[in-house]
């Protein structure tokens, strides 16, 4: 990571959207790597405006809210998410189709992980910030987890560079 750091102080002295382009690409590469082995069907890319909508929701927020919430999300996804559903069983429900908030907000709920999380009450205020509503075109569904966590952790290095 440290030579990121390194490139990224060159290429400020260019054009600063064409660094952050080849930041972007150069951390989505590395950060892929931690869900290989996460279905596709929880990794459909977001619109450029739920980034847009997301990179607003970090510029909100204090660092450490943006830590613990990647964190949980990656739990979510990993504990969660991750886990085989069998598509017979009569109580199947593609998960991959509802609010990412609302997966969010049931795996705190049920978190083994509960107290290791520092979840406050402003932490819950920027969760609930996500859009969720079935007529939201800025809706994140379960099926963009992974590429939400992708976006947020770009976004949080970059604003960590600058």
């Amino acid at each position: 990571m440290d030579k990121l750091v390194v490139k990224s102080a060159v290429l400020t002295t260019y054009d600063e959207t064409y660094a952050s382009v080849l930041l972007n690409v150069q951390y989505k590469k590395e950060d892929v790597k931690a869900f290989e082995g996460v279905p596709d069907s929880f990794k459909t890319d977001l619109t450029m405006e739920q980034e847009h909508e997301i990179e607003e929701m970090l510029a909100r927020s204090p660092a450490e809210q943006i830590n613990t919430l990647l964190e949980l999300i990656f739990e979510c996804i990993v504990f969660k998410i991750d886990v085989p559903q069998n598509i017979n069983d009569e109580d199947y429900i593609d998960i991959s189709q509802i609010s990412f908030r609302d997966q969010l907000i049931g795996y705190i709920d049920t978190s083994p992980f509960e107290e290791d999380l520092q979840i406050d009450d402003s932490l819950m205020v920027v969760i609930g910030q996500m859009p969720s509503d079935m007529d939201d075109q800025l809706r994140i569904l379960t099926a963009q987890s992974v590429d939400f966590w992708q976006v947020l952790f770009i976004g949080k290095k970059n604003v960590s560079v600058t």
